[in-house]
């Protein structure tokens, strides 16, 4: 969407962020974006309403992303 690429441009523009696999995903394609500080990216957008939670797949982070969601909606 428009607004989670709005707000992952303004978490990371000018700082270093490096990408750190998830060999518990499904085929081993999950990625996590961090930034230097060890802030995870992809916690920030869900946090922030961003983005959203794949259900469909398995990954390390799935039930976290879930909880944050669910604080969303109350």
């Amino acid at each position: 969407s428009a607004a989670g690429t709005d707000r992952l441009r303004e978490l990371v523009s000018g700082k270093q962020v490096y990408f750190k696999s998830d060999p518990r995903s499904d085929e081993g394609h999950g990625v996590y974006l961090y930034l230097r500080n060890r802030t995870c990216i992809n916690s920030r957008l869900i946090r922030d309403g961003a983005a959203g939670v794949d259900e469909g797949r398995e990954y390390r982070m799935k039930k976290r992303f879930l909880r944050y969601r669910a604080e969303l909606e109350t």
